[in-house]
């Protein structure tokens, strides 16, 4: 500003730019001296710092090993300081035991007369108790050695005890038994509906499932089927144990009575028509038809076995399809009577074609199951009886004993002996089960 107020004039002189000028390749390569260059390995100088990391490697090796031999020598002197110390101590401890020994076997007159007879401490005396003469607990734990003369005598004193309190107890019982006692009484249990029909009707599907699939002509003295029968115990805790055992011996008795039957058969083989065929839960029902004048012979009934066969002569002839059935119901009607039969779904096929409307098929009773029937469901519902427990335990009640003038009264009145009117009498007056010879 003070430039333009003066009238002074600046000018600046501009210098010359300087252009440097790109080099060519040919003025590269005449710039060289003409020697090759070559990479060169490095020299051995380098090589020194290996050669001491390995030497240091081995030095550390050196101590290692040094140090192993050290733990091992150490190792060896520490066990066998303890072996020392062990015999010490079990020196110690027998020269204590002896020491024991040796002041027990010292009595004094009239010494130990106060505890003499009495349960529990025979053969002991006043001597010194071991807390007085051992060092410590350890020590306490040798003298079981010491002490196994008394620990036996000890443990044949209290055999003997418990042989006598046997004894006892045993004397005991044998006098309570003899002593009278007074008639058993049972409390009845209130059941529900559903128990009380269950004990009187039970389920006998699963006992014709198994008699149905039989083949009556096998022979042997087992069913033909998976029966496996069990040895018998005295008494039985149990209830499933129970039927387990005794389930499989009535049917093995079923079956031997199915096969007595068959062989003493008297009835005559009548011709069956068939009406029709029924699914039923596990069985075929088959309805068939019977002139009223054959069943007279006959007398088919509910319960009653039936072996069906497509031949005339069911029981002459056991190569032709046969099966055994079940009679379920009967129904009258006029001259003729509806026989509804139950089957078993595993028959012969070849019988099966057999049972269809206006077949023809014949049939012979073989037995009659009620009684089988009445074991059956005693069984299978004992649960549901009051002397379920009598009868797992096999357990009687206990015969009483009466006046001369009531068993006579009983012995004139029925034609008894005495020992039959007094079981009569105890049979009587119990609840339970009572046992009556002859």
């Amino acid at each position: 500003m003070l430039d333009e107020h003066q009238g002074v004039e600046v000018i600046e002189i501009s210098r010359p730019s300087i252009f440097k000028k790109q080099g060519t390749i040919d003025a590269w390569t005449k710039s060289g001296d003409g020697m090759q260059r070559e990479p060169k390995l490095p020299s051995k100088s380098h090589a020194l710092p290996m050669a001491s990391s390995s030497e240091k490697n081995k030095a550390i090796l050196e101590k290692m090993r040094a140090r192993e031999a050290l733990k091992s020598q150490s190792i060896d002197v520490f066990k066998e300081k303890r072996r020392k110390v062990e015999e010490e101590r079990n020196r110690v401890k027998a020269e204590a035991v002896a020491r024991a020994q040796a002041m027990r076997t010292a009595t004094v007159r009239g010494e130990g007369s106060g505890i003499k007879d009495i349960g529990g401490v025979f053969g002991k005396d006043h001597a010194p108790t071991r807390s007085e003469i051992m060092v410590g607990s350890s020590d306490e734990d040798s003298d079981d050695g010491a002490d196994e003369d008394e620990t036996n005598a000890l443990v044949k004193t209290r055999k003997e005890r418990s042989s006598k309190a046997l004894e006892i107890e045993e004397s005991r019982r044998r006098a309570q038994m003899k002593q009278p006692q007074g008639p058993v009484k049972k409390t009845k249990v209130q059941r529900s509906a559903k128990d009380l029909r269950a004990r009187v009707e039970p389920n006998m599907d699963g006992l014709y499932f198994e008699i149905l699939s039989w083949d009556i002509f096998h022979r042997g003295d087992t069913p033909p089927s998976h029966n496996e029968c069990r040895k018998i115990d005295n008494t039985y805790l149990d209830l499933d144990l129970y039927k387990k055992t005794f389930g499989p011996l009535l049917i093995s008795e079923i079956w031997r009575s199915l096969v007595t039957a068959k062989e003493e058969n008297n009835f005559k083989p009548i011709e069956i028509k068939v009406l029709n065929r029924l699914s039923v839960d596990k069985f075929l029902e088959v309805t068939t038809s019977i002139p009223m004048s054959l069943n007279r012979d006959l007398k088919l009934s509910e319960r009653d076995i039936v072996l069906l066969s497509r031949g005339s002569d069911p029981l002459g002839n056991e190569q032709e399809p046969h099966c055994l059935a079940r009679v379920d119901r009967t129904t009258r009607k006029k001259d003729r009577i509806e026989v509804t039969m139950r089957v078993s779904r595993d028959i012969n096929p070849a019988f099966l074609q057999c049972l269809f409307p206006n077949g023809k098929i014949y049939g012979v009773k073989i037995a009659d199951m009620t009684t089988a029937q009445r074991e059956f469901a005693a069984l299978s519902s004992l649960e549901y009886y009051d002397l379920c427990s009598e009868v797992l335990e096999a357990k009687p009640s206990p015969i009483h004993k009466y006046g001369d003038e009531k068993i006579s009264q009983v012995t004139a009145k029925y034609s008894l002996n005495k020992g039959q009117a007094q079981a009569i009498l105890s049979a009587n007056d119990n609840d339970g089960f009572t046992l009556i010879q002859g």
